[in-house]
């Protein structure tokens, strides 16, 4: 009986994988042919097992585009006239960079006196502001001691988001820091922020709006 049962499981996958196609990404060696020695077309195709598509030149261009539209960190490209390597040589990972402003809500000293460790961001949703994390990087020492003398001429006790950070300086949002950054984290927050600029806050139209109810957040 439990022969039977095994016999008519195997029968129906048999015929599953005879009508099904499957797709791989990458593929070191196949009957005894080794990919990793040839160069140009070494993704193979069968009508049962099929290479992921190659975006050459301005396809590739365009794929890259639309995994930044989608919020994706980036793609990962190859030279196709060099050789399969496993692990990460030959492969290139391409990463999206975005650019928007958001309002300055406070800061974490440095280590070193005078200087800024990190600045406590914030974005608009709605009627307030909501935090999106901090900003560690991108400035020199020269403009980090400057940027706390402009921060500390604002200070405030009462902070203008929902924080609590030990040390942490805050500030009325009165600045806006113009950030770099990849992407966002699953909660909501800047990933690989680098700071480019700071300007007044002369109107909320430049300010980073968070939607309301979006799913990321």
């Amino acid at each position: 009986m439990l022969l039977g049962a095994y016999r008519r499981r195997m029968k129906r996958a048999r015929s599953f994988f005879t009508h099904s196609t499957s797709f791989i990404s990458t593929a070191a060696t196949c009957d005894g042919y080794r990919f990793a020695s040839a160069a140009g077309n070494w993704s193979r195709s069968s009508p049962a097992v099929r290479g992921n598509p190659a975006f050459q030149g301005g396809p590739g261009g365009r794929f890259f585009r639309v995994a930044c539209a989608h919020g994706l960190e980036g793609i990962i490209a190859k030279d196709r006239e060099k050789p399969y390597r496993s692990g990460r040589g030959g492969w290139l990972k391409i990463t999206c960079r975005q650019r928007d402003s958001f309002v300055i809500v406070g800061y974490e000293p440095s280590t070193v006196p005078g200087a800024i460790g990190r600045l406590l961001l914030a974005a608009r949703k709605g009627e307030g502001l909501v935090r999106v994390g901090g900003c560690g990087t991108g400035w020199s020492y020269q403009e980090s001691i400057k940027l706390r003398e402009l921060l500390d001429e604002i200070r405030t006790d009462k902070p203008a988001v929902s924080l609590r950070r030990k040390g942490a300086v805050f500030v009325r949002p009165m600045l806006v820091a113009e950030v770099e950054y990849r992407t966002w984290t699953g909660d909501g927050k800047l990933r690989h922020p680098s700071f480019k600029r700071i300007r007044k806050r002369a109107d909320d139209a430049t300010v980073f709006d968070v939607p309301v109810t979006p799913s990321r957040w």
